[in-house]
């Protein structure tokens, strides 16, 4: 339940706690089904395809129609991550097929089923069934994408603004693809500036779980962005893993000369703060993840704008960017 939440922390939390668990307990297929879940959203696929073929092999032993049915959604899933749509939608076709009177599942199924439509160049099946799933936050974003590939940006923009105006009441999951859909949607109308900040939404959004599947689908327009953005992307490492995009090489001969050019060098929690910075996370935030308090950081903060010469928050980073500090 906490992966359908798109609650993946959590969910990793509860499946090692199932693991430690006696006999059989341990190896219940609805234990190797949340550790695949998991791994999807890590964006780790074999791995997630064995926690997936343990669930298949339990369940032939035991038949689960539900636990069946959410199986083949998420090899579903991972057959369109992995490029396959016409595998995906084999598999989702018999998802849909076992969920028939689970409601819910159905409507999970369709979403999937619109993703899988658009991977394999048919948006306007794709459009037709996102907007058969109904107006759900998770049904717009598929109905967005669908749009967009059909070049009607209006309407795709439309699509997300339900999504987008209450995103706390919106599924972690659901809420970063929303925001990676209307980071794509500005930078496709040419707003670059709109399309960072939704980019950076998505960014912090994912890496609170760890949900890196969302950008690896996103990489034929992400990757060229990300080459050229390095403060986002090198903030973001971690989560953007998968996608292969190496960080800068910067070696301490390197840092030494550019640290030569400044009047005064910053400090290692300076440095620190000025990488959130990077990653267009607020002081609040930056206070939360470096276990100070607000005027603590603000306090960097101005040690920061003295130090590289500036006022803004923009314009550290741009400074920064070039002295080859992040």
């Amino acid at each position: 339940m906490e992966a359908l939440r798109g609650r993946f922390r959590r969910t990793a939390e509860l499946v090692a706690r199932a693991a430690r668990l006696p006999g059989a307990c341990a190896q219940s297929p609805a234990s190797h089904l949340a550790a695949g879940w998991v791994q999807l959203a890590h964006c780790q696929l074999s791995e997630a395809r064995r926690e997936f073929d343990r669930v298949g092999r339990a369940l032939a032993v035991a038949p689960d129609a539900c636990l069946g049915a959410i199986r083949c959604l998420l090899t579903g899933r991972v057959a369109i991550a992995e490029g396959r749509p016409d595998r995906a939608l084999a598999r989702l076709a018999e998802a849909r097929a076992t969920a028939a009177g689970i409601g819910w599942l159905e409507h999970r199924v369709m979403i999937a089923t619109s993703a899988a439509l658009l991977a394999s160049g048919a948006p306007a099946a794709a459009r037709a069934v996102a907007e058969r799933a109904g107006d759900s936050p998770d049904a717009a974003v598929p109905l967005a994408r669908a749009l967009l590939a059909d070049g009607d940006h209006r309407a795709a923009a439309a699509a997300l603004q339900a999504v987008l105006a209450e995103p706390a009441a919106v599924p972690a999951d659901v809420r970063v693809e929303a925001w990676l859909a209307e980071g794509q949607l500005a930078y496709a109308s040419g707003d670059a500036s709109r399309g960072r900040r939704s980019l950076a939404r998505a960014l912090r959004a994912g890496d609170r779980e760890g949900l890196s599947l969302p950008f690896w689908l996103s990489r034929p327009w992400l990757v060229p962005i990300l080459r050229r953005d390095p403060q986002l992307r090198d903030a973001y490492q971690r989560l953007l893993k998968p996608l292969r995009i190496a960080a800068r090489a910067t070696g301490p001969a390197a840092r030494e000369a550019v640290h030569s050019l400044l009047p005064e060098q910053l400090s290692p929690r300076e440095l620190d703060v000025l990488r959130h910075l990077a990653a267009m996370r607020t002081t609040e935030e930056i206070a939360a993840m470096t276990y100070l308090s607000v005027n603590t950081i603000k306090t960097h903060l101005k040690s920061i704008y003295r130090k590289l010469a500036v006022t803004r928050r923009g314009e550290a980073v741009r400074r920064a960017q070039q002295l080859q500090l992040l």
